[in-house]
């Protein structure tokens, strides 16, 4: 019989396995936070889940996981205060703070909302350990003023997704919105025509006055 997860246990930890590559760190941190936003319900323990992420530790990472085990660190006490100890020993800092930096500077400017949330994805995908909460709000500051009002009539954004989903569904109907407006304008238009006056003609005078 297959497995039944939840009873007998969370499904298999499926992350590539991580070397201590710094250009590697925001991609298995991914991966790692993800199986754990999905399955961290079924561990029965801080304990099991941070066993789970050193099972995908290769060389010089396990090396280091296996140093924090020996000298029984702090950090293994909760997943998260690991996965953070791992970014700090192997993620290059100036990457690091090149990515906050290009967060930072996202704003929407005039283009479509799938644009520049496809553009905010990529750059939070280097920042895997950022709150959502800060995620949520620079990314709410940089909405246009008009389409940012909009979503916060709209409300119910509970996660940066929410956000996501609401900026491209209410920015796609202001787009659309836009040219029926301007139709109906011309269509009324055509309905009521504008109509000049008609000129008057002046007849020639007769014995120097002028007959109307």
């Amino acid at each position: 019989e297959g497995q039944t997860p939840g009873r007998w246990g969370p499904p298999p930890l499926t992350a590539n396995t991580f070397d201590g590559s710094s250009h590697n760190v925001a991609v298995f941190l991914s991966q790692i936070l993800n199986h754990f936003d999905l399955y961290g319900h079924y561990y029965p323990s801080n304990w099991s889940m941070i066993i789970a992420a050193t099972g995908v530790l290769v060389g010089e990472a396990y090396e280091w996981a296996a140093d924090m085990f020996h000298t029984r660190a702090a950090e293994l006490e909760d997943i998260g205060y690991f996965l953070a100890a791992l970014r700090k020993r192997f993620e290059d800092t100036t990457t690091d703070k090149r990515a906050e930096g290009d967060l930072l500077a996202i704003k929407q400017k005039g283009r479509m909302a799938r644009e520049y949330v496809n553009e905010f994805r990529r750059v939070v995908s280097k920042l895997p350990l950022l709150p959502e909460s800060l995620l949520m709000h620079l990314f709410e500051e940089g909405l246009d003023p008009k389409l940012h009002q909009a979503c916060l009539y709209r409300g119910s954004h509970i996660t940066l997704n929410d956000w996501y989903h609401v900026a491209i569904e209410l920015d796609d109907g202001l787009k659309c919105l836009k040219p029926k407006l301007g139709e109906d304008i011309q269509e009324r238009r055509s309905m009521y025509p504008v109509t000049k006056p008609p000129l008057k003609k002046k007849i020639p005078s007769v014995g120097g006055r002028g007959v109307m």
